[in-house]
C-alpha cells in the first residue's frame, strides 16, 4: 500500500511542482560550493552525444566531470563483456568510463553516495529503473536531459514530455519545433533550446584520421536501422531484410570507385541472431563480408569520426537523417512499399523527408550514388543547407550547442 501511495505521489502534479521548486533550493546551495560535481551516465559509445558537452564542463576547474556506464540490456545482456568494450571505446575519447557496478563487492555502486553529484546529465528516460538510477534516485541534484538521438519518429510524449522529463530541472531540445511538440504535452516551462551537442563535433572538426580503405575513391555509409520485427507498423522503418543482398551487390559494382561502410543499429545484430530465416552463422558472415571485402568496412562503435570522413549516407535510421544535414553532404533515405511515413514522423521528420533523396529500390539508389555521390550535386546540399536553417532558426549563428547549455548552466549558478 505504502509503495502505491509512493508511486502516485511521484506521478502527478503536486510532486511535480514540489520537485521544480526543491531545484530553486539546490541552485542556492550549488553557488556557494567550491566545486561542483558533475554525473553524465550513459548506456553505450554509441549512444554518447555529450563530448563537446563533456569537455567545455572539464575545462574549467569550478567543475569535476565524471561518465559512468549504466547498463542498458537492450545492447548486451552481460555488463562485463559492456562495460570492457565502451571503456576501450571512451578511451579513445580520453574519458575514464567509470562502471556503475563494483565487480570485487559483486553489488551495484550508490552513486549519490559515491559522487554526491550536484548536476546529472541523463542520456534517456529513466523514470524506473531496477539499479537505482532512475530520476528518482538523484533527489539532491539538478537533473537535466539532453536526448541520445535527433528524434523524429512520431513519439511525442515518449520523446520529451513523460513524467520523467516533466521532473527534470532542464531539458535541453535542438530546434524551436522540439519546444512545440512538448507544449502540446505540458508547460514545457523546463525545456530550453540549443541546437544539438550531438552534433557540435561536425561544426568543430571537419577531418580526422581516416578509417577507410581506399583514400582517393568515394566513401558512403549504409546504416540500417534494427526494426525488422514487423513490415507496416508504426516507427518500424527497416528495409534491412529487404535490401540487404542488394547492397552487397552494390559494393561490388563500385568496388572501383567507392568505399562503403557498414553502419548497423547496435540492436540490429541481436536481432539477425534470433531472425527465423538469419540466425548467428548467417549474421556474422554477412558482417564480416563487409568487414574484410576490399571496398568495404564494418562499424559498431562511435559514428562521428565516420560521419566527418564520409561523403554520403544511405540509410533508413531516423535518427541519423537530422544529424547528417549538419555535415552539408547528401543522404539519401531508403523507402519501403506501403509503409505510412507520415503518421510514423514527427513534424520535423516530416519537414525533413519532404525534403530529402529517397530510394526505393536498387536502381534509384544507383541513381542517387551516380547523380549525388560520383558528381557534385550542389543542388540537393543547398536543399539541405536550407532546410537545417530553418529546423535551426534559434541558433542562426551556428553556435555550438555545448556553449548555449554551458552558458545557460553557468548564468543559472552564477558562475
Amino acid at each position: 500500500m505504502l509503495k502505491k501511495i509512493l508511486d502516485y505521489l511521484k506521478n502527478n502534479k503536486i510532486f511535480i511542482d514540489l520537485k521544480q521548486k526543491k531545484y530553486n533550493d539546490l541552485i542556492r546551495n550549488t553557488k556557494l560550493k567550491k566545486k561542483i560535481s558533475i554525473l553524465f551516465l550513459t548506456n553505450h559509445i554509441s549512444q554518447w552525444k555529450y563530448q563537446s558537452l563533456y569537455r567545455i564542463f572539464s575545462l574549467n576547474k569550478r567543475y569535476k566531470c565524471h561518465v559512468v556506464l549504466i547498463p542498458d540490456e537492450n545492447y548486451d545482456k552481460n555488463y562485463n563483456h559492456s562495460y570492457k568494450f565502451n571503456k576501450k571505446e571512451f578511451q579513445n575519447l580520453n574519458i575514464d568510463l567509470i562502471s556503475s557496478y563494483d565487480f570485487n563487492l559483486s553489488n551495484w555502486i550508490d552513486l549519490n553516495e559515491k559522487f554526491k553529484p550536484d548536476i546529472v546529465f541523463f542520456p534517456r528516460a529513466l523514470n524506473k529503473y531496477k539499479n537505482k538510477y532512475s530520476i528518482h534516485n538523484f533527489n539532491n541534484s539538478l537533473n537535466c536531459y539532453v536526448p541520445y538521438s535527433l528524434h523524429i519518429d512520431n513519439n511525442d510524449k515518449i520523446q520529451c514530455a513523460t513524467y520523467f522529463h516533466q521532473l527534470l530541472w532542464k531539458q535541453f531540445l535542438p530546434f524551436k519545433d522540439n519546444l512545440e511538440i512538448a507544449k502540446k504535452n505540458y508547460n514545457a516551462d523546463n525545456v530550453v533550446i540549443t541546437d544539438y551537442p550531438g552534433c557540435d563535433e561536425f561544426k568543430i572538426s571537419k577531418y580526422r584520421k581516416c578509417i577507410w580503405k581506399n583514400n582517393n575513391f568515394k566513401k558512403v555509409i549504409w546504416a540500417p536501422h534494427h526494426t525488422i520485427e514487423f513490415y507496416n507498423k508504426k516507427n518500424f522503418f527497416s528495409t534491412f531484410l529487404n535490401i540487404n543482398q542488394q547492397m552487397i551487390d552494390l559494393s561490388i559494382k563500385y568496388k572501383d570507385s567507392i568505399d562503403f561502410c557498414f553502419k548497423p543499429h547496435p540492436g540490429l545484430k541481436e536481432k539477425l541472431y534470433m531472425h527465423k530465416e538469419w540466425g548467428k552463422e548467417k549474421t556474422l558472415n554477412y558482417f564480416n563480408f563487409w568487414k574484410n571485402s576490399s571496398n568495404t568496412i564494418l562499424s559498431e562503435t562511435n559514428y562521428q569520426n565516420l560521419f566527418i570522413e564520409s561523403d554520403a549516407l544511405i540509410l533508413d535510421s531516423v535518427s541519423f537523417t537530422a544529424e547528417y544535414l549538419y555535415l552539408n553532404k547528401p543522404l539519401c533515405f531508403l523507402t519501403k512499399f506501403n509503409f505510412d511515413y507520415n503518421s510514423s514522423l514527427n513534424i520535423i521528420g516530416i519537414k525533413i523527408f519532404d525534403e530529402i533523396i529517397k530510394a526505393f529500390n536498387a536502381n534509384e539508389i544507383i541513381e542517387f550514388l551516380d547523380k549525388s555521390v560520383l558528381k557534385n550535386d550542389i543542388v540537393t546540399i543547398e536543399k539541405q543547407k536550407k532546410l537545417l536553417n530553418r529546423l535551426n532558426i534559434f541558433n542562426h549563428q551556428n553556435v555550438p550547442a555545448c556553449e548555449n547549455i554551458y552558458n545557460y548552466i553557468n548564468k543559472s549558478l552564477s558562475i
